[in-house]
């Protein structure tokens, strides 16, 4: 049985990605930490304003509790929904653990930023705001960050699986979402 963890930064599409991949592997499970984290803290589903109200150490302690019995439980292909680092603190906050020694690879999603910021800003438009986007700031502004935090989270989820002795798989998901699709389809039948 494989377990991967699925990440990257948010807006990249981990969520569609993983949808998609579960439906050309029909035996996959899949597991949110975001989904998982509001049905421990008793937060309603989507609702991530009061989810960010929770003190994110207990939220790392807990996505850490919740990832290890999710893995630990599995019994078919596992894909995990689930952020290797939190960009909430000035210093980029380390969301793994053991569990992710149980890991059969870490996929890191990336893409480039401009279709982040136009992936978050068709979010914005269905009223799911990222708090962290200044909302004042330009397009340009937004590119930047979103560049910073993904060249921060390659080199930790590198160092992570080198630690862990977990292989990376690094998945381009930008205009032609369907390669994304199939890459991470194709690792979760190995």
């Amino acid at each position: 049985m494989t377990c991967l963890l699925v990440t990257g930064v948010n807006g990249v599409g981990k969520s569609t990605v993983i949808r998609q991949a579960l439906h050309a592997v029909p035996a996959g499970r899949h597991f949110s930490a975001s989904s998982a984290l509001m049905a421990h803290f008793r937060v309603a589903p989507q609702d991530y304003t009061a989810l960010d109200a929770v003190p994110l150490e207990d939220r790392v302690a807990a996505s850490k509790a919740l990832l290890a019995e999710a893995i630990a439980a599995a019994t078919a292909p596992l894909l995990l929904d689930a952020h290797l680092l939190s960009f909430e603190e000035d210093v980029p906050r380390d969301c793994g653990g053991s569990w992710v020694a149980a890991l059969d690879g870490i996929v890191l999603l990336t893409a480039p930023a401009r279709d982040i910021v136009a992936r978050l800003a068709a979010d914005a438009a269905r009223g799911r705001i990222r708090r962290w986007l200044d909302p004042s700031a330009d397009g340009s502004e937004h590119v930047a960050v979103i560049e910073r935090r993904q060249n921060i989270l390659a080199r930790h989820v590198r160092r992570t699986g080198s630690a862990w002795s977990v292989p990376v798989h690094c998945v381009a998901n930008s205009k032609e979402p369907a390669i994304a699709t199939a890459a991470v389809a194709d690792l979760l039948r190995i």
